[in-house]
C-alpha cells in the first residue's frame, strides 16, 4: 500500500485532548487499511515534549514511524525577533506566518517525504499549511484534517481574552455578559478567506461535522470534502452511581 506521511503538531502519546485522540484514531485507521505510516512532528510545535511516549497509546495508533523536527539556531533567532516585532505591530497573525512554521521546517519535511517515498501527505490544521512545498503538492496526494475553523477560533480566543479581567481571575470579577449563551453571536469571528484558500489547494479536506464540510465545499470548491466525525470508544464498566460525577 502507498506510504502516508502525517504531520501532527503535538505528542499525542498519551492523549490529553480530543485532538490527540483524533490523531490516534486517524493513524490507526490508516494502518488498518494497510498503509505504512510516518508521523512527523516538531519540538517547536508540540505542547508536550517528545522525550517520552506512552507505549500503550503508540501501539493503539498502529506504531507509526516517528520523525521529530529539531529547530535550528537560526529558527530560534528568527522566532525571537518575530515575537519582538509583534509587540509593536499587534494584529491577527496570518496563517502564512512563520510563527507557525519555522524557516527550516518546509525543507526538513520535503526531505522526509522523499526519504519515505510518501504517496500521500496528511496535514493537521491549516496553521501548518506552509510546511508543504509546491513541489510536494504537485507529486503527492494532499489531505487536510481541519479539526475546526482555526481563524474563527483565533478570533474567539482574542474576543474572550479582551473580555476577561486581568489575572488573577476570580468569578466575581468576570463580566456577566461574558457568561451569556449568545456572547459570541454579536461579535465578528468569521472564517477568513485565507483559510478557505488553503483548503482549496488540497485535493481532499476532512471535516468533523457536516456543517463545517458544507461551508468548506461552498467556499473552497476545488477541494474534495469528506466528513469523518470524531468518535470515542464507550468503556464497558460497572458503575454504582453512589458518588459524584
Amino acid at each position: 500500500m502507498a506510504p502516508v506521511l502525517v504531520f501532527f503538531p503535538h505528542n499525542p502519546f498519551p492523549p490529553r485532548s480530543g485532538t490527540h485522540r483524533r490523531c490516534i484514531e486517524i493513524l490507526a485507521a490508516l494502518r488498518e487499511a494497510g498503509h505504512p505510516v510516518t508521523l512527523a512532528s516538531s519540538e517547536y510545535t508540540s505542547e508536550t515534549k517528545w522525550d517520552s511516549i506512552s507505549q500503550t497509546d503508540y501501539l493503539a495508533a498502529g506504531s507509526p514511524t516517528l520523525q521529530i523536527h529539531t529547530p535550528t539556531r537560526g529558527d530560534w533567532r528568527y522566532n525571537h525577533y518575530w515575537h519582538l516585532a509583534q509587540r509593536y505591530f499587534p494584529r491577527r497573525i496570518p496563517l502564512s506566518s512563520l510563527s507557525f512554521v519555522l524557516p527550516s521546517m518546509p525543507r526538513w519535511f520535503e526531505r522526509l517525504a522523499q526519504t519515505v517515498r510518501a504517496d500521500t501527505i496528511l496535514i493537521n490544521y491549516a496553521f501548518y499549511d506552509r510546511i508543504v512545498s509546491q513541489r510536494l503538492r504537485a507529486v503527492t496526494n494532499t489531505l487536510m484534517d481541519m479539526h475546526d475553523f482555526v481563524t474563527s477560533y483565533q478570533a474567539r480566543y482574542q474576543i474572550l481574552k479582551n473580555a476577561l479581567p486581568p489575572p488573577p481571575l476570580a468569578p466575581e470579577r468576570v463580566p456577566p455578559a461574558l457568561l451569556a449563551e449568545m456572547f459570541f453571536d454579536s461579535r465578528d469571528a468569521r472564517v477568513t478567506a485565507e483559510e478557505y484558500g488553503i483548503y482549496n489547494t488540497y485535493r481532499h479536506t476532512i471535516a468533523i461535522t457536516p456543517q463545517d464540510g458544507a461551508l468548506v465545499q461552498e467556499h473552497a470548491p476545488q477541494t474534495r470534502v469528506a466528513v469523518i466525525p470524531m468518535t470515542f470508544p464507550i468503556p464497558n464498566i460497572a458503575n454504582t452511581y453512589d458518588g459524584a460525577a
